[in-house]
C-alpha cells in the first residue's frame, strides 16, 4: 500500500469513529428529551387538577 492509501484509510476510520460518536450523542439527547416529556405531562395534569379543585373550593 502506498502512503496515500494508508493516510486515506486512517482518515476514513477517524471519520467513521467521529460519526458513531455523534450518533450516540444524538441518541442520548433524544432519550433525555423523551424522558423529560414523560415527566412533564403528568405534572401538568396534576397541577391543572389541583388548580381546578382550588377554584371549585373557593367559589362553591
Amino acid at each position: 500500500m502506498s502512503e496515500l492509501e494508508v493516510i486515506r484509510d486512517d482518515i476514513l476510520e477517524t471519520e467513521k469513529k467521529y460519526q458513531e460518536k455523534q450518533a450516540k450523542k444524538r441518541q442520548k439527547k433524544l432519550e433525555k428529551q423523551e424522558q423529560q416529556g414523560r415527566l412533564v405531562a403528568p405534572l401538568l395534569l396534576l397541577s391543572f387538577l389541583i388548580i381546578g379543585w382550588l377554584i371549585q373550593l373557593i367559589f362553591s
